[in-house]
């Protein structure tokens, strides 16, 4: 059976699958086959762009890296025709989308926006909150950061932090990988990611997230991480500490 390459154009989602690959699976593939796009533009009802073709595979290859990955949420690829857009997830308790808007879906990586069910509205009424990314690759990749539980934990701490030395990142790291909103640092063990974004109710809102591919002592760690550890929110406990 032949299958659809993601895209044949190098861009950030190759920031994605390489690090899957290396850091959780080296077989992941989130290649769609032609009948599984089949399938889901029946359910859908129009014909997918490549956008959205690119999301869906990342959706669809999850069961891959279960072990280290929950998708906690509800693949939706339909229709939100009051809002002139196209959803991509509808959040678990069904009150929050995020889609990609019709003017948009052409694009090569458009932005994600969002949308919330208000209740002071009719039922099922939903509207705009606005921009959540500002790329869909960028999307994929903030998703997987946010439900991401590796055997090496990791922590959070703000990026108002008066620890955060970019400048020491760079030193331990070297430059920053941008994707999107996202600045990250990346070496074979820690995954340092910022986030910039200007929506405070985006669930990494000016957020620093460290993660751990091994536990590891914190006197191992670089430097740029050994002084956001006083500040920390741990997720799971990285270092035995």
């Amino acid at each position: 059976m032949s299958q659809v390459a993601p895209d044949d154009k190098k861009c950030d989602w190759d920031i994605l699958d390489s690090l899957v690959r290396d850091w959780i699976n080296e077989d992941y593939d989130r290649r769609l086959d032609e009948n599984q796009i089949a399938m889901i533009e029946s359910e859908a009802g129009f014909a997918l762009s490549k956008p959205i073709i690119q999301w869906c595979g990342f959706a669809l290859a999850a069961n891959q890296i279960s072990s280290s990955f929950s998708f906690r949420d509800n693949l939706k690829i339909h229709q939100l025709t009051e809002l002139n857009a196209v959803s991509l997830l509808l959040q678990l308790e069904a009150d929050f989308y995020w889609a990609i808007e019709n003017k948009s879906l052409e694009q090569f990586d458009p932005p994600v926006t969002s949308y919330y069910l208000d209740y002071d509205k009719s039922p099922n009424r939903f509207v705009l909150q606005g921009q959540w990314t500002p790329t869909i690759s960028s999307f994929a990749f903030d998703y997987l950061l946010a439900y991401l539980h590796l055997p090496g934990g990791g922590f959070d701490v703000t990026s108002k932090s008066p620890n955060l030395s970019r400048d020491l990142l760079v030193q331990d790291f070297g430059e920053a990988t941008i994707l999107g909103h996202l600045e990250l640092f990346i070496s074979d063990n820690e995954l340092v990611a910022i986030c910039n974004c200007d929506d405070e109710d985006h669930w990494h809102n000016e957020s620093v997230l460290i993660h751990f591919r091994q536990p590891t002592p914190m006197a191992s760690n670089p430097k740029s991480i050994q002084v956001l550890f006083p500040n920390a929110h741990l997720r799971r406990d990285p270092c035995g500490v």
